[in-house]
């Protein structure tokens, strides 16, 4: 056996149970298909600062394992406040989204669009089931209001309000704290996490098969063997069927990762020489059907300002077609339907394609309708001699780094113990 255990995939998930491995006396080996370490945990370091086109936040610093390691890797982070100015009209001025009496409002028809699914007979999409228990509103602020924040949720979860389960919308935990943000690029993190561990990477694994007393991963550099795999490729990865499985997996297991969605949510960074905006975590937009960045995050430190904005979606696999001047064009001209022509244009522009990733097809995962939770639980069970890591089998903590860390300390934890 060339280890103990076969590890596919050096993002998070790969990262955190091979950390948790090397405590142990099993010997560890990750495959890395792509030429870097990380995954989603993406930090562009081309230009003249760091700009991360994959995960932003530590979301709730509290008890959050990212916290933990950024304190034991002595990373700075920044708090970040997610006050949202909404701009109704054009001249118009901006409301605060993140007042008390809006959010409790919203979070209240939150809860009942939730428990309204449950009660029907199938299942309704957010947007459908919103529009069921939706207020009487007075005028178009008020509907652009509401709008906003469907929108937003949508944004949260990487998919359109249409696509995702109005039923398992508020499912899953969270940390208390403030969300967090890491300056320097988050690709310190798994930078860290990867040092001293036995990772090859451009190793692309064409296929696993159970052989005697263990198992046998075919890559385009070779065969490695195994007593244990763990597979922490994204969703999209198992979706494409990129990597084949000998024996199939499981029938449970295939509806389970054909019934979850991968979400697309890309970014679009805009590095300025001043800022020009107001002061405030986001800037939203009067919401239209034809808008490709939804929200715009005001992003401040020692570095140069910029703006993130944010397409989720539809629009996401639009941006993803458009060249980067097309794309640069259109960011800008919503930025200034809000705040005004200064003049000012992006010294810096980047802009992910996630969808087109060959390595991941996709950002993370969401329930969509007629999907449940529980498709999370059971991707997340080992078969036979696989065990499986990654956000999307974390049905705690999905869509998330911490859940992408935590899958993977669980199965190291579940490996040890056999």
């Amino acid at each position: 056996m060339d280890a103990s255990v076969i590890i596919i995939g050096a993002g998070m998930a790969g990262l955190g149970c091979a950390e948790r491995l090397m405590g142990s006396s099993k010997s560890v080996i990750v495959l890395e298909a792509s030429s870097r370490v990380g995954g989603r945990v993406y930090t562009n370091r081309s230009s003249s600062m760091p700009i991360d086109l994959g995960a932003q936040w530590i979301h709730g610093d509290q008890g959050n394992p990212i916290t933990a390691l950024a304190k034991k890797f002595g990373i700075e982070s920044l708090p970040f406040i997610h006050d949202t100015l909404y701009y109704p009209l054009s001249g118009q001025e901006p409301l605060h989204l993140n007042n008390d009496t809006i959010e409790e409002e919203f979070g209240s028809c939150l809860q009942k669009a939730s428990l309204f699914a449950s009660n029907a007979s199938h299942d309704l999409s957010l947007k459908d089931a919103m529009a069921k228990v939706s207020p009487n509103f007075k005028n178009d602020t008020e509907k652009g209001i509401w709008d906003a924040q469907i929108i937003r949720t949508g944004l949260i979860n990487a998919g359109d309000p249409w696509s995702i389960s109005a039923r398992h919308i508020q499912k899953g935990k969270s940390f208390e704290g403030s969300d967090r943000w890491f300056p320097d690029g988050y690709d310190q993190i798994s930078q860290k996490l990867a040092r001293g561990i036995d990772i090859r990477l451009n190793h692309s694994v064409f296929s696993i098969t159970k052989i005697e007393n263990g198992v046998m991963v075919d890559t385009n550099q070779g065969m490695f063997t195994a007593q244990k795999v763990v597979i922490t490729v994204p969703l999209g990865i198992l979706k494409g069927r990129v990597i084949e499985f000998n024996p199939s997996l499981p029938s449970s297991k295939l509806k389970a990762i054909q019934m979850l969605e991968m979400g697309v949510l890309n970014k679009t960074v805009m590095v300025f020489e001043d800022r020009f905006w107001p002061r405030t975590g986001h800037l939203m937009p009067p919401q239209s059907d034809s808008l490709l960045h939804k929200s715009f995050s005001c992003m401040e430190s020692y570095h140069k300002p910029f703006l993130i904005g944010w397409s989720v979606g539809e629009k996401a696999l639009e941006l993803e077609k458009l060249s980067d001047v097309i794309c640069s064009e259109r960011a800008l001209s919503t930025i200034r339907q809000m705040v005004g022509d200064t003049g000012e244009n992006p010294i810096v522009f980047e802009a992910s394609r996630w969808a087109a990733d060959l390595y991941t097809y996709g950002s993370y995962s969401f329930v969509p309708v007629n999907a449940s939770f529980d498709e999370y639980d059971v991707l997340s069970q080992p078969f036979e001699s696989l065990h499986f890591a990654g956000e999307a089998t974390n049905s705690d903590y999905p869509g998330t780094v911490h859940g992408a860390y935590l899958s993977g300390v669980r199965e190291a934890e579940r490996i040890a113990e056999s």
